[in-house]
Parts: C-alpha cells; sequence; structure tokens
C-alpha cells in the first residue's frame, strides 16, 4: 500500500474521523442542556460554570489520529507500506513509482 503522507489517507487524516469528532464534541456540549431532566445533576443549570476548551478538542482529536496512524503502521495485516506515489495494478495489486 503507497501512501504519499500519513498511514490512513484523507478520511483518516483531515477529513471524515476528525470531522466526526468535533461533530460529536458539538452534539455533546448540546445536550448537556438536557441532563437535569434525565436526572443527571450537573448542576442547576447544565449551562452555568460550563466552558469549552477548543485547543484540548484538537490537540484529543490529533493525539486520536496519531494513534490510529500509529495500529496502522504496527498493525500492516501482512501488506507492505511505502510512502511515496502510487498506482493501482489490478484490485489487488499496485506498483510504486520510482523516484
Amino acid at each position: 500500500m503507497a501512501h504519499l503522507l500519513r498511514l490512513g489517507g484523507t478520511c483518516v487524516n483531515v477529513g471524515c474521523i476528525p470531522k466526526k469528532i468535533m461533530h460529536y464534541a458539538g452534539l455533546l456540549g448540546h445536550r448537556l442542556r438536557e441532563t437535569n431532566a434525565l436526572g443527571w445533576a450537573l448542576g442547576e443549570h447544565a449551562d452555568e460554570g460550563k466552558s469549552h476548551d477548543w485547543r484540548t478538542l484538537v490537540r484529543n482529536v490529533g493525539d486520536y489520529i496519531k494513534g490510529l496512524n500509529f495500529n496502522y503502521k504496527v498493525g500492516g495485516g501482512g501488506r507492505e507500506e511505502k510512502h511515496g506515489k502510487g498506482r493501482a495494478i489490478s484490485s489487488t495489486r499496485g506498483r510504486a513509482a520510482s523516484g
């Protein structure tokens, strides 16, 4: 498998996965308003005393993605990993570009 940058491709590194985690964080923040009605004791008003730290979210998303990259690298499933450009020869074979 050839990768130009980091293992996992666009979806894992800068697309689908980070977007879904950040979207989930937003949904979770919105849902905090409903917690008292469901029996959670988060204070008199769920919005009081709560804040969001964007830097923490970005750092933790980055750490999660790095963990995925590491798992791809050490758990290659018997595949040979090459960094660079390549092309598909068939549905099961590829060829790395020389250079």
